[in-house]
């Protein structure tokens, strides 16, 4: 009986990843160094956070998350009122972006590829 609880506590645990998409954000915004950047989701109109990172000295960042569905909207923010909107849709198991700002003013100056 503990070895068929074990197993399927484990199948539900490795079953709840199986669906997840990996999403990573990488960049470069050269006038924020030193500066915390976040990825933000929006769940029953609440932010929530998905990963920061603290800008290092040659401008550079990277974000990694996993979501089960990636088609929604997320914020990719250095404060609360400068952010950028970004709206992804991904059908593909793992996604790579490249945000780029030359401003730290992100909402403004900046390119996605």
């Amino acid at each position: 009986m503990k070895h068929t609880i074990t197993l399927l506590l484990t199948i539900a645990f490795v079953g709840s990843f199986w669906g997840q998409k990996k999403i990573s954000i990488s960049g470069n915004i050269p006038a924020a160094i030193g500066k915390k950047i976040y990825i933000n989701s929006f769940k029953n109109n609440q932010m929530v956070a998905l990963d920061s990172s603290v800008i290092d000295k040659k401008g550079k960042y990277k974000l990694s998350f996993s979501v089960s569905d990636p088609k929604d909207f997320y914020s990719l923010s250095l404060s609360k009122k400068n952010y950028a909107l970004l709206i992804l849709d991904s059908s593909t198991t793992e996604s790579k972006l490249t945000f780029n700002a030359k401003t730290s003013l992100i909402s403004k100056d900046y390119t996605i590829t």
